[in-house]
C-alpha cells in the first residue's frame, strides 16, 4: 500500500494499533487507516455505509471513548 505524504491528520492508539484519520496535501481527505504494531501492517478501513462518512477534514482532533473514535473540528 502506498504511503501518502499528508499533514494535519489525527492519530489515536487503541489496543495494539494506531488509527490515522487523514488530513491534507493539496486536498482534504476522509480516509481512515489502521497500523498494527504487532504485524507492522497498514490497512485502509472502508466505511460500510458511505452516507455516514465524516466530512473531509484537516487540523482536527480525535480520541477514543467507549470503543469509538470521535473526530472533532477540522
Amino acid at each position: 500500500m502506498k504511503i501518502f505524504k499528508r499533514s494535519d491528520h489525527s492519530a489515536v492508539i487503541y489496543n495494539s494499533s494506531m488509527y490515522i484519520f487523514d488530513g491534507l496535501d493539496e486536498y482534504r481527505y476522509n480516509n481512515l487507516f489502521k497500523f498494527d504494531f504487532d504485524t507492522h501492517i497498514r490497512t485502509e478501513i472502508k466505511a460500510k455505509d458511505e452516507s455516514k462518512l465524516s466530512l473531509k477534514r484537516c487540523k482536527h482532533s480525535a480520541c477514543i471513548y467507549d470503543n469509538m473514535m470521535y473526530i472533532f473540528g477540522g
